[in-house]
């Protein structure tokens, strides 16, 4: 059952970032389209390390979380970092 509420989430964020590509001229239009995207990411967001933590084996949970923390903020670090330079 939770794999297919992961699935959902991730089609979620497929079709918002599909609809974004379409002329988006209505203010409405964006924010159902932001809408959207943040249920999926939201519950991604907050499953995700509980999924983790379920499937590392019981010495290696901290290792694990820390890995998975570490990736998620490097990679908004990155991310805003380069989109600052782009800009």
């Amino acid at each position: 059952q939770q794999r297919g509420y992961f699935l959902f989430a991730i089609s979620l964020l497929l079709l918002a970032n599909a609809l974004l590509l379409v002329d988006v001229s209505s203010i409405w239009l964006l924010g159902a389209i932001l809408a959207i995207f943040f249920i999926g990411f939201n519950y991604l967001e907050a499953s995700l390390p509980a999924l983790i933590s379920n499937l590392a084996p019981p010495g290696n949970k901290g290792a694990a979380l820390g890995v998975f923390s570490t990736s998620q903020f490097l990679g908004a670090f990155i991310g805003g970092s380069s989109a600052g330079a782009l800009y």
